[in-house]
């Protein structure tokens, strides 16, 4: 699938909770992540089920590309639309058990972009699962969202909290480098 000019530069890191991939169905998504700020605070998704906070994002419709299922997703979750000028900040991997247990394994790639928003934020549209989650926009400072996710308990249900505390911790170091 071709991505138009949105192909991450580089790597991150590569999650894996899965000992064999020998004899496993697998399920891949492909999905995109926004890295928005303004000043001291990131724009990120809160839950009131388990109070995690991550990156507004989601999969990659098929037939979407990146750059357009990264605007719906920041749409979708925040309100607000997204400027279309972005920069990639790099791809994640992951492989857990799929919590929905369809598949034996859920095979994830996340690229993260930085980008910004612009306009007032209009009404939030939710999946199922992002409702009974209670999920709900944030403007927090990156470091309070990094530390309170590292407080919150693992649960099968937000395996990508590892993700994306990590994502953020990185970022964070690449500002406290570039001071």
């Amino acid at each position: 699938m071709t991505h138009q000019n949105c192909v991450p530069v580089r790597h991150l890191f590569t999650i894996n909770h899965i000992e064999s991939l020998e004899e496993k169905t697998i399920v891949h998504r492909e999905a995109v992540r926004a890295i928005i700020r303004n000043k001291d605070k990131v724009l990120l998704i809160r839950s009131r089920k388990f109070g995690e906070y991550k990156f507004p994002g989601g999969g990659i419709d098929v037939g979407e590309s990146m750059l357009d299922a990264l605007r719906r997703e920041v749409k979708e979750e925040t309100g607000y639309d997204m400027n279309p000028a972005i920069l990639s900040f790099g791809r994640t991997i992951e492989f857990h058990p799929d919590f929905a247990k369809e598949f034996d394994v859920f095979h994830q790639t996340s690229d993260y972009f930085i980008c910004s928003i612009f306009g007032s934020p209009s009404s939030t549209e939710y999946a199922e699962y992002e409702i009974e989650y209670g999920y709900y926009p944030e403007w927090v400072r990156l470091e309070d969202a990094y530390m309170h996710n590292l407080s919150v308990p693992k649960h099968p249900q937000i395996p990508w909290n590892e993700r994306d505390t990590r994502v953020m911790g990185m970022l964070l170091s690449e500002e406290h480098d570039a001071n």
